[in-house]
């Protein structure tokens, strides 16, 4: 497996790649110029694509150069708004790519990803950087042609790790649906981790052997206020084998047998892809006995499908109307929505104290903690940060760090992909441990997501 690559914080001057020595081509900063290293032999084209947020016209200038640095060819091409896709030949005997626009400024922070695929008769490669609104990505085709065995024509799975973190005095009864969820998920290869934070190891020797479980000695106090939901879900990510990595919790199932497989597929057709809040219904509280009840006597699938879909944020087991109070805000872009109870919503509004407290009253239309990446991805963005406690932001931040390293998309709102929330009392939820998270998102945002990688990698 090709390792992660770590992000340039390059300024002025040349800087030494942070790749892999073997790795066919590089990224390297010089003010406002970008140089692409061509290593390879057979290399016959060249792509760059920029997406720009900004109206104000600019230029490219793609040059290539031998290997005393004479150069070969340039082209200069302009950029407008939005996306430009320019594709250039490689001439015979190129050994570098300088690439000079005037609308980069010097020092700038990039970030390098390299991606190889083998796609038909050509190896592809490719690199992008990121820089405010600039987003460049450079494709390579060459002529190689990859060693596939003749007889060898069927499709390998890949595997895929799903991960379940939990925290001392969880739900296990629904631990133990979501882990059936995703036992229940069909053609792909599956591996189920379970990552315990806690005083005792509760769940040793009580699961299935071919599940992985991992434990974490961690005294918390009774209000788990300093448990750590981003050390824990680092470990288990780094103790799973999958090429591909689910992150769940413990309260969500699957609600379709083949999440996993058309995900899969999604990903695996855009090698660039992050997918991460898939859409959720929420399983009312007082619904769980009756839902247990129907898993026990007539299986996971059946109890399911025998749920009441009629109001779009609820999957209920029974026919009561429900009234929902949403809420929907936006953030940063992202459209928010959040729903709760009238009863809820009432004992909220009557009671000033709970004004501090919405997190604990309100829920979220999608499931914040569901993301799913490759493994190289999750490393080189230097994993979760393990500087939140307790509760809130440790994905908000892992998904803020993929949107500005790879192309995060939200998981398709159709019932294929959506999830089910088993609700429950959220005793362990504090305010003002969720105010500080949130204050160290925003301290990590305005330094920059590059400084915030390399510290989560300089961190564990």
């Amino acid at each position: 497996m090709e390792k992660a690559k770590a992000p340039l914080s390059l300024g002025d001057g040349w800087y030494p790649p942070e790749y892999d020595a073997e790795t066919a081509t590089h990224f390297i900063w010089n003010g406002h110029h970008s140089s692409l290293a061509i290593n390879s032999n057979g290399v016959t084209a060249l792509e760059f694509a920029v997406r720009r947020g900004v109206s104000s016209p600019s230029t490219v200038t793609i040059a290539f150069l031998d290997a005393d640095r004479k150069t070969l060819s340039s082209e200069t091409r302009e950029l407008g708004q939005g996306e430009t896709s320019i594709k250039v030949s490689v001439p015979q005997g190129a050994k570098q790519c300088v690439l000079q626009n005037d609308a980069f400024v010097p020092s700038m922070v990039t970030y390098g990803s390299v991606d190889i695929r083998a796609l038909g008769l050509m190896f592809m490669r490719s690199v992008r950087v990121h820089e405010g609104t600039n987003i460049a990505e450079l494709r390579f085709e060459t002529a190689h042609t990859p060693n596939q065995s003749a007889g060898n024509t069927a499709k390998k799975k890949r595997r895929v790790s799903v991960i379940f973190p939990i925290y001392g005095n969880f739900y296990a009864d629904r631990l133990l649906l979501a882990i059936a969820s995703a036992r229940a998920q069909e053609h792909v290869d599956i591996e189920i981790v379970v990552a315990e934070q806690g005083t005792t190891p509760t769940l040793e020797g009580k699961l299935d052997p071919s599940i992985v479980y991992l434990f974490q000695k961690h005294a918390s106090g009774e209000t788990m206020d300093d448990f750590n939901p981003g050390e824990i879900r680092n470990r288990a990510i780094a103790k799973a084998s999958g090429d591909f990595i689910y992150t769940n919790d413990a309260d969500a199932l699957f609600m379709n047998t083949r999440f996993l497989e058309k995900s899969l597929e999604i990903l695996e057709q855009n090698a660039d892809m992050v997918l991460h809040r898939p859409p959720m219904r929420r399983l009312p509280l007082d619904n769980f006995d009756t839902f247990k009840k129907w898993v026990d006597e007539r299986g996971l699938a059946t109890a399911i499908a025998s749920l009441n879909l009629n109001n779009e944020f609820l999957a209920t087991t029974d026919h009561r109307e429900r009234e929902v109070k949403v809420a929907v805000s936006n953030s940063e872009g992202d459209l928010r929505v959040r729903t709760t109870s009238k009863e809820d919503f009432d004992r909220y509004m009557a009671n000033v104290s709970l004004k501090k407290s919405e997190h604990v009253i309100w829920s979220e239309h999608v499931h914040y903690g569901g993301n799913f990446f490759r493994r190289e991805q999750f490393e080189s963005v230097g994993g979760y940060c393990e500087r939140y406690l307790n509760w809130g932001c440790e994905d908000t931040d892992l998904q803020w760090k993929f949107k500005n390293t790879f192309n995060l998309q939200l998981f398709p709102k159709i019932s294929m992909f959506t999830v089910l929330h088993l609700d429950h009392e959220k005793h362990y939820l504090i305010a003002d441990m969720a105010r500080r998270n949130e204050e160290i998102l925003e301290q990590r945002k305005q330094r920059g997501v590059y400084r915030a990688i390399q510290e989560d990698k300089d961190s564990h």
